[in-house]
């Protein structure tokens, strides 16, 4: 019955080095989904940046159009007067 305990014992001992290289393991492992998470929170911080100034385009471009501008302010939604806008800047259109 000793000698059970006594191989099991050395099956269950570990080196320093084991020790050692078995913590650096964990921490690359742990360092690795720190990174994964972060380039995850990056990009959602990014998407909700891109998302605001959209919306602060479309505002803005509302307020100019209806409120500055005498249009309506939904009219800014069409694509008839992003084509006018744009056939002005060409020169293809007068006013």
């Amino acid at each position: 019955m000793t000698e059970r305990r006594q191989a099991k014992n050395k099956k269950a001992t570990v080196t320093r080095q084991e020790h050692k290289e078995q913590k650096e393991v964990i921490q690359e492992l742990s360092a690795a989904s720190m990174s994964k998470s972060s380039i995850k929170m990056v990009l959602l911080r990014l998407v909700a940046i891109i998302l605001l100034v959209l919306v602060a385009m479309i505002v803005g471009s509302m307020i100019g159009y209806g409120v500055i501008g005498d249009g309506d302010a939904m009219d800014v939604l069409k694509p008839a007067t992003w084509t006018h806008v744009f056939d002005m800047m060409d020169g293809t259109q007068d006013k």
